[in-house]
């Protein structure tokens, strides 16, 4: 009796979602390991399949969104797409990035950061809010990460000062 065994594609399936990367494969008769599967249907091998608020074009996740990254098998596979969360921003769909200081972002998902506007600062990273520049301060630009105090002969009296006003005498 003659055993017949047939050569197969094996493709290695790394993120264990049961489709194979078209790009990884072995030419044998069985699978080297439980992690190859004869199917080359993974467009993106390094994300689990069908993840909500995923981009199957770029194989990240959507605009506004980041991965959550778990080590499978030794490799860094996309298991999740979670929404930026206010004080950082989320332009690629891979990674949260903090607001920089003098500048905040106040909602989830955002996809960039707004500049505090002139009269308000923003001194820490990750912010939600800009500060009102207080009184006897101002602030004329916008993207602040602090007020300037009003030089002797000047003054601002109110909250979100946008410029000083110099002081007149009396006579």
């Amino acid at each position: 009796d003659i055993l017949m065994l047939h050569l197969v594609n094996w493709y290695a399936d790394v993120d264990g979602d049961g489709l194979g990367d078209p790009n990884d494969f072995v030419f044998a008769c069985l699978p080297p390991d439980p992690s190859y599967v004869n199917n080359d249907d993974d467009p993106c091998p390094l994300a689990v399949d069908a993840i909500p608020n995923s981009d199957p074009n770029t194989c990240g996740c959507d605009l506004g969104y980041f991965a959550t990254i778990t080590d499978i098998g030794g490799n860094d596979v996309i298991t999740a797409c979670t929404i930026c969360p206010p004080g950082f921003y989320c332009p690629d769909g891979l990674s949260a990035f903090p607001c920089a200081a003098g500048a905040f972002s106040d909602v989830s998902g955002a996809i960039a950061c707004t500049f505090c506007p002139a009269g308000s600062f923003s001194a820490a990273t990750g912010s939600t809010v800009c500060e009102s520049c207080p009184a006897g301060s101002f602030s004329d630009v916008v993207g602040s990460v602090s007020c300037t105090s009003c030089p002797a002969g000047s003054f601002s009296g109110t909250e979100g000062s946008t410029r000083r006003e110099r002081r007149r005498s009396v006579n």
